[in-house]
């Protein structure tokens, strides 16, 4: 079983880049080879409820042929510097075409990594997955608070019929730490159904 080796730090010379894109992308090679939440702000005061990662829309119908974009959204978390998961889809129906970083680890003015995307790696019954990972890359600045896009992922469609895009439900595929590199314990919600015409 492949496991996540998000503890893996690039020691020298990375003092203020604490987590360097390096140190994720290390991790990423070695993984990979609803609610609407539009506008809302990002509110920074502790919070009872626990953290969670979701995409949203919850549903999408979309003609064959044509792309469709997931937003990846956190919520309710405290002080988050980087993230990395897997998304698994049906690549008879689906394939990745881009990626792109939200805006939510830009929190205070912080820079952040590209998003990292690793390859395409059996996920068994017919089904591929796919790591992603961002970081911010200034500890000085700590971490990122409260609700908002971690990334958007864009996707073509190949065949018609009913498919989803899913989180991976394997707790070795997903890893978020804060700026101390401690795990934060992340809910993993729901995902996206599909609907291919």
């Amino acid at each position: 079983m492949i496991r996540l080796r998000l503890r893996s730090r690039l020691r020298s010379g990375l003092r203020v880049k604490k987590f360097s894109v390096l140190a994720l992308a290390s991790a990423l090679l070695i993984l990979g080879g609803c609610s609407r939440w539009e506008g809302v702000d990002n509110p920074t005061g502790p919070s009872t409820v626990s953290p969670k990662v979701f995409t949203d829309p919850s549903t999408v119908s979309v003609k064959n042929g044509d792309e469709f974009t997931l937003r990846v959204y956190i919520e309710n978390v405290e002080d988050l510097y980087y993230a990395a998961f897997y998304v698994v889809y049906d690549p008879q129906k689906v394939s990745y075409s881009s990626g792109a970083v939200g805006d939510f680890l830009k929190q205070n003015g912080a820079t952040v990594s590209d998003l990292l995307v690793g390859g395409e790696i059996s996920a068994g019954e017919g089904l591929v997955k796919r790591s992603f990972g961002i970081t911010r890359l200034d500890s000085t600045k700590g971490g990122a608070s409260g609700t908002g896009v971690l990334c958007t992922i864009t996707f073509n469609t190949i065949a018609t019929g009913a498919t989803s895009v899913n989180f991976s439900s394997d707790p070795n595929d997903q890893g978020f730490r804060d700026v101390n590199d401690t795990d934060i314990q992340i809910t993993i919600g729901n995902g996206t159904t599909v609907n291919i015409l």
